[in-house]
């Protein structure tokens, strides 16, 4: 019996056999129109393939732009085409500037070796302001350099067999979004595996080969050779390192499903549809985490008790933080000492904790919201921003290490997840003065100026970095500003893992975070804790949250604060593809160089407060036969102040030259330095509280001290400032090179000299020798560039008087006295408006 299946399938048949040569006919004459109609393919030439590659991108290529990749099998290579990577010029930029980008795409080529047709182009680098050039390639590698005003950036190695020893895929739905986002954003499910070659200095040019196994290379105009292993990114930086050489294996890490669905819709149907996806998943999100609030249990809080207050010192830590509840969590709102961060390295053991954390709950309907806050002393610590090895791309191909110097890890402490909000347009960022991406107007930012110091608020320059700014960090709209919530936006009400950082009022930084929080809440946990200026940082799905390091022995690991953190703390030390901002102990010692088997001692004498800490350091070198004694003064721990000894010329304009302190002043005097009177023929310059009584000549130098770093200034250049004390003296060096004035031969006598350090340190030699040469030389050998001799003209011992010595400091002398006031150790974070002001 045939069934009604069998009778309708011998129908389909019989129909398909009757209309079949028919069918057949049709074809083949489209075929025909199509071939008649079609323009010829190009000619077999290297010259013809360069043109069709440059006609897919719209761009042009040059012959030797173009590198072909090992076979892909004979089914591919015949179907799909062979792949090919090629350079391809395209206009770019403001000024439409052709500039290359690296592609990779497909080309079919006939049985007679004419390029048939280019599929699949792809898009590899994307760097409107970054020129990449000098395509070469062997066996499965490939490499091309990136440049950028002028500067080689950095030289890619590509492994063209795939990533698959960078990705962090373990289970099957890892690997399959690790092959759908190869197979879109490189044209292949096995990817790309890439190591970034990075110049802290880059050279004007890179010329390179590749071998077996590896990237051989000969650097700058003086072609320094060097070279990196393939497999594993080792490097062998030469003989000279000048271009501070680095390399790393760039990872391929799990994108987190809410953000591959968004991004993988946006590649292929658009950004409408990739707007939907990212709505959907928000709000399942939101009702997942108010379903789980309110099926949680009650948090374990205890009747809300006074308790007693943490010592502050200077501000730090800051006040108990008021939450106002009746019940509170244990700890809540009280400052403790983060045990992992404590004792700090590189520090004295009596010295007190540096970090102190707290939790604190912000919102009386949400009792599960918590907000973890990190207070960071701003006396001791100093911020590092650290771009990643992926994050942020920029348009110049710039990329980050993403791990830590090897010079600053002994001063690591802490570490937390750094850059903007995700989603947030690039903003700028500065590090050491290298640009990855130009700052924008009244943005929020995070800058460390030269000295070390961190300042939060809006900037308040355009595009160009101020020479006083070493980094910054711009991330989006602030959360708090003058100590109110500031301005938010819809994105700001979106529940996610939320970080920020913030400046109190006393000069310390305060890092917030939480997890599926609206950023109100934490602005409003920054407000309670007495913040003036908070910027927002990483939010999920991008990693967030802040970790500290742990020392045992010579191994140190990372552990992050708080569970639910999703930020790695370790990966600062091996490589992190997202922005870092780690934390530092700022140098409390002396780091002026010695002779070997010198070495830097406190001062027996009085020390500054807090005594945990001292300001003033001792050594002893010889030079030229003389023992110069070296008194370092720290930065910031010291205000100096000129006044005129009683044996000083008259004021010459009618006024009067101020002879001592002020009665409030003088308790605080730690130091008294002779500066000589001077001489009525050819009088040195004098000026005390911007008032120039004696004029300043030309060829001299003059110590300028004011509410600021004192520094050294050349008397031609000199302008008086209200606030300022100056005083013209002998310049005995420039540019770190002694000068004939240092070696005028003299009395034999008690003589000093003195210069400004680039951290604003102050530096005095002192020694009884008859020129100012061993002075001069001792300075300048300590790192010293320009310094002057303590003489005013009148050629009167040089005197050095010390609090707690054999010779404290007195309240008026004969010569006119450089004054050292010990002043408060407080905190050095600001806010950008005060720290223009100060600067």
């Amino acid at each position: 019996m045939t069934s009604p299946r069998g009778t309708f399938v011998d129908t389909l048949a019989a129909h398909a056999r009757s209309r079949g040569p028919f069918v057949l006919g049709i074809a083949l004459v489209a075929l025909l129109i199509r071939v008649a109609t079609s323009p010829a393919p190009p000619a077999r030439s290297v010259e013809a393939i360069a043109a069709m590659l440059g006609a897919s991108v719209g761009g042009s290529v040059r012959p030797e732009d173009f590198v072909w990749e090992e076979r892909g099998g004979l089914v591919h290579d015949a179907m799909l085409g062979r792949r090919v990577l090629f350079l391809a010029a395209r206009p770019s930029g403001p000024n439409a500037t052709p500039t290359n980008d690296l592609y990779r795409a497909e080309v079919r080529i006939s049985r007679g070796g004419r390029p048939v047709a280019v599929r699949r182009v792809v898009n590899l680098t994307n760097t409107p302001l970054g020129h990449e050039h000098d395509l070469v390639a062997h066996g499965r590698w490939a490499a091309y350099a990136t440049s950028a005003d002028g500067l080689v950036q950095g030289i890619t190695v590509l492994d063209l067999a795939g990533d698959a020893a960078s990705q962090a895929a373990r289970t099957r739905s890892e690997r399959l979004r690790a092959s759908v986002e190869n197979w879109l954003s490189e044209g292949a499910r096995r990817g790309i595996g890439e190591t970034a070659v990075l110049f802290g200095v880059p050279p004007k040019e890179a010329r390179f080969e590749l071998t077996e196994d590896m990237l051989v290379m000969a650097l700058g105009e003086a072609a320094l050779p060097a070279a990196v292993t393939l497999e594993g990114a080792s490097v062998n930086p030469g003989p000279r390192d000048e271009h501070a050489l680095a390399a790393q294996r760039l990872p391929h890490d799990v994108t987190p499903w809410s953000r591959f669905l968004e991004e993988t819709t946006r590649e292929l149907i658009g950004e409408g549809a990739a707007g939907r996806v990212k709505r959907i998943a928000t709000s399942a999100r939101t009702t997942a985490i108010r379903l789980r609030e309110a099926t949680a249990s009650p948090p374990p809080e205890l009747p809300a008790a006074p308790a007693p207050e943490t010592p502050s010192d200077e501000g730090f830590p800051p006040p108990r933080v008021a939450t106002k509840r009746d019940r509170t969590l244990p700890g809540e709102g009280l400052w403790i000492p983060a045990p992992a961060a404590h004792p700090l390295p590189m520090s004295k053991p009596e010295a007190p904790p540096a970090i102190f954390t707290t939790l604190v709950r912000p919102d009386p309907d949400r009792p599960h919201a918590v907000v973890h806050l990190v207070a960071m002393d701003g006396r001791r610590l100093e911020l590092r921003p650290m771009p990643g090895t992926l994050a942020p791309r920029t348009p110049t191909g710039l990329r980050g290490e993403g791990r830590i110097p090897a010079a600053d890890v002994p001063a690591a402490v802490a570490v937390f997840a750094g850059g903007p909000p995700a989603n947030t347009s690039p903003l700028g960022l500065v590090v050491e003065r290298r640009a990855f991406l130009p700052p924008r107007p009244d943005a929020s930012t995070l800058a460390i100026d030269r000295f070390g110091r961190p300042s939060i608020g809006a900037w308040p320059f355009g595009a160009d970095v101020p020479a006083g700014i070493r980094s910054l960090r711009q991330t989006g709209a602030p959360l708090v500003t003058s100590g109110h919530i500031g301005k938010l936006s819809e994105a700001d009400a979106v529940l996610a893992d939320r970080s920020a950082l913030c400046v109190t009022e006393a000069g310390h930084l305060i890092y917030g975070w939480g997890e599926a929080l609206p950023a109100e809440l934490l602005a409003r946990a920054f407000v309670l804790a007495g913040c003036r200026e908070a910027l927002p940082l990483a939010t999920s799905p991008d990693p967030t949250g802040i970790g500290f390091f742990q020392r045992t022995g010579d191994e140190i690991g990372a552990r992050a604060h708080a569970a639910g953190m999703s930020l790695a703390p370790e990966r600062a030390l091996s490589g992190s593809p997202t922005e870092l901002v780690y934390v530092v102990v700022r140098k409390a010692n002396p780091d002026a160089p010695l002779p070997e088997g010198v070495a830097w001692e406190p001062d027996p004498g009085t020390q500054p407060a807090p005594l945990w800490q001292p300001g003033i350091y001792t050594a002893t070198v010889s030079k030229l036969g003389a023992q110069v004694r070296l008194a370092w003064f720290a930065p910031e721990r010291f205000t100096f102040h000129i006044r005129a000894g009683e044996k000083e010329l008259s004021h010459r304009f009618g006024g009067t030259f101020p002879a001592a302190l002020s009665d409030a002043e003088r308790p605080h005097v730690l130091a008294a330095i002779g500066l000589g009177t001077g001489r009525r023929k050819a009088p040195r310059g004098l000026a005390i509280d911007g008032s120039i009584g004696i004029k300043f000549g030309p060829g001299a130098g003059v110590l300028v001290v004011s509410d600021g770093p004192v520094r050294i200034d050349k008397s031609e250049a000199f302008t008086p400032t209200p606030d300022a004390d100056a005083t013209e003296l002998p310049l005995t060096a420039d540019e770190g090179r002694p000068l004939p004035e240092a070696r005028v031969v003299g009395s034999m006598r008690p003589r000093a000299a003195l210069c400004a350090l680039g951290d604003g340190a102050v530096l005095l030699a002192s020694t009884t020798f008859d020129t100012d040469e061993a002075t001069t030389e001792a300075l300048v050998d300590a790192g010293c560039s320009r310094v002057v001799a303590l003489d005013r003209g009148a050629h009167l011992n040089a005197f050095v008087h010390r609090a707690g010595g054999d010779a404290p400091p007195e309240a008026r002398y004969e010569q006119t006295t450089l004054y050292a006031l010990e002043s408060p150790m407080r905190g050095r974070a600001s806010t950008l408006v005060d720290s223009t002001k100060a600067n």
